[in-house]
C-alpha cells in the first residue's frame, strides 16, 4: 500500500505485504496515529498498519485528534 503525499508524487509510506515479518515492515516500532471519520476506513488503516508491525491509535474527529495528540506524539500522522 502506498500513501501518496497530497500534490505530489512522493510516497509517504509503503507497505510490502510480501515482507517475511512484520519487524521487517518499514511501519515495524513505529507510532500511528490514523485520524479518519469514516469508520470502516479507519479500521481498514488500523488493521493494515497493525499487521504490518506498527502501534496504532485512532482518532474519529478534529478534538480526539487533539486529545491523543496531547498525549503523545506519533512517529507517523
Amino acid at each position: 500500500m502506498v500513501l501518496p503525499v497530497e500534490g505530489g508524487d512522493v510516497p509517504v509510506l509503503v507497505i510490502d505485504h510480501m515482507s517475511e515479518s512484520p519487524d521487517q515492515a518499514p511501519v515495524a516500532g513505529y507510532s500511528v496515529l490514523v485520524v479518519e471519520d469514516n469508520p470502516d476506513a479507519a479500521e481498514l488503516a488500523q488493521i493494515v498498519l497493525q499487521d504490518a508491525g506498527a502501534q496504532v491509535r485512532v482518532a474519529s474527529d478534529y478534538e480526539s485528534a487533539l486529545a491523543s495528540l496531547a498525549q503523545e506524539w506519533p512517529h507517523v500522522l
